[in-house]
């Protein structure tokens, strides 16, 4: 229901504007002026609902967006933005990532299919889990190569943010094998 509510507008749009529709073919069939009023209360709960979805960022869309700003800044390799999304005490993650990224130079980055995002509220300070396909194009020692890569981050909460504790990359099959 959370997700619904909160991550779904458009679906709650549209079932919500069904139930209106629906009330409203029930009243024009037998004039009964509450199911007028029903459609109307419908209607405004819709709305109400809406804005409260549309006001509302859950942890998933949180980190959703924060995929989206980390492959805008292996767009333009500003590494250094990169780094900052990983978590102070995750010094290996810092050192891999430090080894790795300066060994490429991006000219694109995109997130093309989210597995899942699994945010564990049960943990202090909460964990996350995002497993997602992205296509990279870059160039190393003067080749250009079109990467695809199953990306496997983990996110830990710090001061309200969400930052990389860890992250795999393997082989695009590896995310519709359900590893």
């Amino acid at each position: 229901m959370y997700s619904f509510l909160y991550e779904s507008p458009v679906l709650l749009t549209v079932c919500g504007l069904t139930l209106v529709v629906l009330a409203a073919l029930f009243w024009t069939q037998t004039g009964n002026r509450p199911t007028l009023y029903a459609a109307g209360l419908l209607a405004a709960l819709t709305l109400i609902l809406l804005l409260i979805s549309l006001q509302v960022v859950t942890p998933r869309e949180e980190i959703k967006g924060i995929l989206d700003e980390v492959a805008a800044a292996l767009e333009s390799n500003d590494r250094e933005k990169v780094y900052s999304y990983i978590h102070p005490n995750a010094q290996p993650t810092v050192q891999q990532a430090r080894t790795e990224l300066p060994n490429y130079e991006f000219q694109r980055a995109r997130v093309t299919r989210i597995k899942l995002i699994s945010v564990n509220p049960s943990t202090q300070p909460r964990s996350a889990i995002a497993e997602f396909n992205v296509v990279v194009n870059l160039s190393t020692q003067g080749q250009q190569i079109n990467v695809p890569r199953f990306i496997k981050v983990y996110f830990m909460e710090n001061n309200g943010r969400w930052l990389v504790t860890d992250y795999e990359h393997h082989s695009p099959m590896q995310g519709f094998q359900g590893n």
